[in-house]
């Protein structure tokens, strides 16, 4: 019997201030469980890309957000034991606009903080995070 094959769309902040970025620790039961990631995740029905972000950073961190411009998408398919997965992810700046920095309970993360870039490695972030801080690392985005 074949696996289900299932499509998702994951949209995520980039939100950064000085030399840090925020990033939400993976939880109990994800495969890259203790890896920082970008606050963000999977798109519900009928919301825009925006609605996502604006819906899953505040479950993740607390925090309210302006969200700014697309700066990375890009799309993979993996083979999970369950299922196989094509999955869509879409970057957006963010900007905080209140709220206070709080964890997620119940969910995908477990921790919530800003993170100084140079802390980032290959053993402590997945890909969406180098990405991000590939874009931020842009003469561009430097202070």
């Amino acid at each position: 019997m074949s696996k289900p094959q299932v499509t998702r769309i994951g949209c995520y902040a980039v939100i950064s201030e000085y030399s840090r970025i925020l990033l939400c620790r993976l939880g109990e039961g994800m495969v890259h469980r203790g890896r920082w990631t970008l606050p963000g995740g999977g798109q519900d029905f009928g919301e825009t890309l925006k609605e996502t972000v604006l819906r899953e950073v505040f479950e993740e961190t607390g925090l309210k957000v302006k969200v700014g411009p697309l700066i990375s998408h890009s799309s993979g398919v993996w083979q999970l034991p369950e299922k196989d997965m094509h999955s869509f992810q879409f970057l957006f700046t963010a900007t905080v606009i209140s709220g206070d920095l709080t964890h997620e309970v119940d969910g995908s993360t477990d921790l919530v903080e800003w993170v100084e870039m140079d802390a980032i490695t290959v053993d402590n972030a997945v890909n969406i995070v180098h990405r991000a801080k590939e874009f931020l690392m842009q003469p561009a985005c430097l202070p």
